[in-house]
């Protein structure tokens, strides 16, 4: 079943059969910087993602998706919300260079990819939410491979992590011709471990890491920190 809700001062579409999306997209939103070039939006499923980043960036955008049926919906969220003639959605596995933005064309690649180990747990037995959560259909570094391929030189990838996977993000990254150039840590309150780290490389760069302060959503009663307030606008 569809679902419209505002957003932002956006109206979202979503399906309740697909995956919905997460705090994790919307931080990863306010996370990435401003930019004025093209940009991608790897794994994009409804269009979470590329509309914060159409929201707050005049460039085109380019959208890759494996799902047929949430590029489609993604497709309408680009429609409703006036972004029709600079966004645009591929049905497609990223790992096809043919359906990918033209090499070097992009200023900023952004993505909330599937971060679980599919030899770690259980998996879900909905084939959309597993492939949308679990590394079955695509890698981190079939994504670091694609960005890389799209983004100019010095571009900037943007993306969510497992903190407990951290160290399978530094190596995918330095194997792609990616440094890490900011980091930062996300915890659900003060005194508990991160559960999110939010990531932006650089093409070519040279190394050097900024750890940014973490970012801290509830306070000890519950809650939401003055930072999560102004990310969701409250």
């Amino acid at each position: 079943m569809r679902t419209r809700e505002p957003l932002y001062g956006l109206v979202y579409t979503q399906d309740t059969d697909l995956p919905k999306f997460g705090t994790d997209s919307l931080l990863l939103g306010d996370f990435c910087p401003p930019v004025r070039g093209n940009m991608a939006d790897l794994g994009a499923g409804c269009g979470i993602l590329s509309l914060l980043l159409l929201r707050k960036n005049p460039g085109q955008l380019r959208a890759v998706e494996l799902d047929p049926a949430a590029a489609t919906i993604a497709a309408e969220n680009f429609a409703n919300n006036g972004f029709a003639g600079r966004a645009f959605v591929t049905a497609g596995d990223l790992r096809c260079a043919e359906i990918l933005p033209p090499v070097g064309s992009c200023e900023l690649v952004v993505t909330n990819p599937p971060y679980f180990d599919p030899a770690a747990g259980t998996l879900s037995p909905d084939a959309a939410r597993r492939a949308a959560r679990a590394e079955e259909c695509c890698t981190l570094g079939d994504i670091c491979r694609a960005a890389r391929r799209i983004l100019r030189f010095r571009g900037r990838l943007c993306l969510c992590w497992r903190p407990d996977r951290a160290a399978e993000l530094f190596a995918a990254l330095a194997e792609t011709g990616f440094a890490a150039k900011r980091l930062r840590t996300v915890h659900p309150r003060a005194d508990r471990e991160a559960n999110l780290l939010l990531c932006e490389a650089r093409s070519g760069a040279a190394p050097g890491l900024c750890v940014m302060p973490p970012l801290i959503l509830a306070e000890a009663d519950g809650t939401p920190t003055a930072e999560y307030r102004r990310i969701y606008e409250m």
